[in-house]
Formats: structure tokens, sequence, C-alpha cells
């Protein structure tokens, strides 16, 4: 059994709970894509049933599923352009999806992890981090191959991750910065 709950911080009670019988859930996010084209309050949640599901909280009901990895799908990530139209999903399948939210389509697998993808982050390149201990980068506009692969100085599997880009400001040029955790509770920044 799996229950997800949606609570109000403000006014701190719950505002909305699913129980279904499919499985655990890893991650759960709010889609931006919903929110901002459709009004919508919905969050999307990945599942060790190897599904990813998006649920209208409002309205108490499940809207899409997605369902073409083939094990638990552990990381979720909106994309931050295009009103959040695409979301990519990282699985111990070894591979990674990139979908269009408004067509729920598939639009490109990913793959060379050796070993499952614990989670992802989306910008103009694809990352994601695996239970092998590997970083890998590819560019969604070309989608090829790898771009680069950083391998990890722990044994412990990669299972948090955030790529992140500081703008021009009169105080820096530019930075940019990949931020990332194993099982041992040590955060790395690169």
């Amino acid at each position: 059994m799996s229950t997800i709950f949606i609570l109000s911080i403000i006014q701190i009670n719950q505002y909305a709970h699913w129980t279904y019988w499919l499985g655990l859930e890893f991650c759960v996010k709010f889609s931006l894509y919903h929110n901002h084209n459709h009004c919508q309050n919905v969050i999307c949640s990945s599942s060790y049933d190897k599904t990813i599901r998006f649920w209208d909280f409002k309205h108490n009901k499940q809207l899409q599923i997605f369902n073409m990895h083939t094990a638990s799908v552990n990381g979720i990530e909106f994309s931050p352009f295009n009103g959040g139209k695409y979301l990519c999903s990282g699985s111990l399948d070894k591979n990674i999806r990139l979908w269009d939210v408004e067509v729920s389509k598939s639009l490109h697998v990913f793959n060379g992890h050796a070993n499952g993808v614990w989670c992802v982050d989306i910008s103009t390149l694809i990352c994601s981090g695996s239970r092998g201990n590997t970083i890998c980068f590819w560019d969604i506009r070309s989608n090829k191959n790898q771009l680069y692969v950083i391998k990890g100085d722990e044994d412990n599997g990669i299972i948090c991750i955030k790529l992140s880009q500081l703008k021009k400001h009169d105080c820096i040029q530019s930075l940019s910065f990949l931020g990332w955790c194993v099982f041992n509770e040590t955060v790395f920044i690169h």
C-alpha cells in the first residue's frame, strides 16, 4: 500500500491524500506544467511499480500514468523552461526518459549507466546519478550519447543531484556548479 499526503502548511492540516495498492512512492513533485498551463493543482509521483502518475489534488483524482520504464522509477524533475512541459525520469532500468507532459509521450531514452539511476535533474542538460556512483550528462537538444561522466569517490551510489547556474550579476561573471550526495550523507560540490 502506498499513501501520498498533501499538507497545507499555512493551515497546518491535511489537504488531500490518496491510498492505492501498487507500490512505494520514491519522489513527489508539483507539476509546473499543469500549474502554468491549466491553473491546476497537480502533483507527480514516481514509484516502485514502474510508473509515473499525475494527481489532481483539488478534485482528488488521478490524471495521467506514464508506464514505459521496466523497473522502479526513482527520480523525476520538471523542466525549468517551456512552462514545465518536459519531465525527466530516472529508473533502476538504467535509463533516463524525457517525457512531453502535454501529449503524455516518451520523447527519448538516454542510456549509458551501468547501474540503476537514483536521481535526475534537467536544464539544457540532463544530469543523472546512479547506484554505480556515476554522474552522467546529456544535451537534450542533440539526443546523443553522454556528453560527460563523473565517477564519484564513494561506493554508496549517487542519491541526490542538483544542477545550478548563477546568472551574471555585479559580483559574479558566471558560475555553474553541481551538487550531489551519497548514502553515507556526504555532500559534494563540483
